[in-house]
């Protein structure tokens, strides 16, 4: 079975032991401990809901969130933990052009794959010193237990207007903690752009550090792109017992890269051969229209390996479930990337090849492989009419299904050609 779905199950038969909605209507709010909650499912996974879209059905149902409160404890409550990013509201900044030092050697811009090196990569090149204004030195990073702090956030109850939270031990993560004389800065890298999160990854360590230190502390969400090598900075404030984004204070910075990066590497000629198809026709012809998610799978495969379907998925900031794991995977499977066994998702040894090459390599083969299949092809050349009927039949599409079929097909060329530099 998936995980999500699991979790949707385990929750219902909760909500539904516990009477958890009469509870909360009568007291405010309920605590409920890991030994209770590890008899239907795993308490760190049932709780761990970092996106608003990863909510479980029953807390949608009864407009209702969890929190931790200490190591074990969870306190479910009619409050709204998440923030809405505004990411339409990013694309009209202008970005500056920042370098790395030449003399860096362990830090390469044009593959740069995950949080961390998308934050040491800022650090290096200047830009946490650019947006910040100041020198820093990186003095905090990792996992640890919170010191006592209360959290208050609004009710959706009118009855109990605010909900307390008192926090104690509770794991928190800091991706990144520069200081200076007078400040600590905490920094939430993302390598991904989510539409919420949970304020429990920034809050929790802005409350834990302000009450432990006499310097001010400030915290920062930074965006980083993989593919525009775009690095996207977002001072956050918690006003008021609500979690506040000051856009008026956004800076983008791209990462340049020396124009001899862009070269097209002898490893993709040697992976890829030129001028045959190297797609499996025995797969399902893409119907994924988000080209992102598929580019977002394949990566947590680099990074994690083996995964069930529901698992390449459970951290991304998107809502995918049931039938769309398949969409996606599925696209992978086509481009020879990945193979599906037992429900099991592995690397073929064409994509742990190409998850070798450069973020821009990558995103060049997949282009590649894209647009060597005749069906793509002729879905780019051809009017609807004209398309070879044997290919529909190979790839068991008929009906309407073509149409839609050929707008996913010149959705992923306009991405492509969007974002391929050309290669000098």
């Amino acid at each position: 079975m998936s995980k999500q779905p699991d979790i949707n199950t385990a929750w219902n038969a909760i909500f539904k032991d516990l009477e958890i909605v009469n509870k909360v209507k009568k007291f405010g709010f309920l605590d409920v401990t890991s030994p209770i909650l590890n008899k239907y499912f795993e308490s760190r996974l049932l709780c761990k809901i970092d996106f608003k879209e990863k909510l479980p059905a029953a807390f949608k149902k009864n407009s209702l969130s969890v929190l931790a409160l200490n190591n074990g404890v969870y306190r479910i409550a009619q409050t709204d933990p998440f923030f809405k990013l505004d990411i339409t509201k990013l694309d009209s900044i202008a970005t500056e052009e920042m370098f790395l030092p030449s003399w860096i050697e362990t830090i390469d811009p044009d593959n740069i794959t995950s949080e961390s090196q998308a934050l040491d990569a800022a650090a290096a090149s200047g830009i946490l010193e650019s947006f910040t204004g100041h020198k820093t030195t990186l003095t905090v990073r990792g996992r640890k237990r919170c010191d006592p702090f209360t959290l208050r956030l609004p009710s959706i109850n009118l009855g109990m207007p605010i909900i307390e939270y008192p926090v104690s031990g509770v794991q928190i993560e800091i991706d990144g903690g520069y200081e200076n004389p007078t400040d600590l800065i905490l920094i939430e890298a993302k390598n991904t752009i989510s539409k919420t999160m949970n304020l429990r990854q920034l809050i929790y360590p802005q409350l834990h550090f302000e009450n432990t230190l006499k310097k001010n502390v400030s915290t920062i969400v930074m965006f980083y792109c993989k593919i525009s090598k775009i690095f996207n900075f977002i001072p956050v404030t918690f006003i008021q017992q609500k979690v506040v984004l000051d856009y008026s204070k956004v800076r983008r910075f791209k990462l340049r890269v020396p124009a001899a990066i862009k070269q097209t590497s002898n490893a993709l000629r040697q992976i890829l051969p030129v001028n045959e198809s190297l797609t499996d026709i025995n797969a399902p012809f893409p119907q994924a229209n988000d080209i992102d998610k598929v580019i977002d799978a394949f990566d947590v495969l680099l990074e994690r390996g083996s995964l069930s379907k529901s698992e390449v998925f459970e951290d991304l900031p998107v809502s995918v479930v049931g039938r769309q794991y398949d969409y996606y995977i599925n696209v992978l499977r086509w481009m020879k990337l990945v193979t599906v066994k037992s429900g099991v998702v592995d690397l073929t040894n064409r994509g742990q090849q190409i998850g070798r090459l450069t973020n821009d390599e990558r995103l060049k083969a997949m282009q590649q492989i894209f647009l060597s299949d005749d069906l793509v092809k002729q879905m780019l050349t051809r009017s609807l009419p004209d398309l070879d009927a044997d290919l529909l039949i190979q790839y068991n599409i008929s009906g309407t299904t073509p149409k839609r079929r050929q707008s996913t097909v010149r959705k992923w060329a306009k991405v492509f050609k969007d974002r391929i530099e050309p290669l000098t």
